[in-house]
Parts: C-alpha cells; structure tokens; sequence
C-alpha cells in the first residue's frame, strides 16, 4: 500500500483554493491611472523644457570689440 493521499497532493484538481477572488479586479485602478499621469506630463515637460531652444531664434551678440594695440 502507498501513502500517497491524493487530498494532499499539489496537483489535486479538485482542489478549489478559497482565497482566490472569484470576480478579476479592475486592471486600471485610480491609483494606476494617477501615476501613469504623472509620468506622463513629467516626460512631456522634460522634453518641452529641452527641445525649447529648437522653436527660438538664436541671440545675437553684440561684436567684440578689437584688440587693444600695445605701444601705440
């Protein structure tokens, strides 16, 4: 005779686990969709903040004056 007892086996099918929710949870919670915002909008202000030289005219600087002459 075994000591096999297949009501304690890991791989009993019949065995129905209690805890497991019976209905799936949302994917998409509040908080999920909070945070996905979040990185979001800081993304698109870190590249609005670095491609913002791309859309302005470049400065124009006054010439430098000349060279001081020595000796003159």
């Amino acid at each position: 005779m075994s000591d096999f007892d297949p009501q304690q086996s890991a791989f009993n099918d019949d065995f129905e686990n209690q805890d497991a929710p019976t209905a799936p949870e949302r994917y998409w919670t509040g908080r999920r969709i909070l945070i996905t915002l979040v990185i979001l909008i800081t993304l698109l202000a870190f590249l609005a903040y670095t491609f913002s030289g791309l859309f302005q005219p470049p400065i124009r600087l006054p010439e430098l004056p000349p060279p001081p002459t020595i000796g003159a």
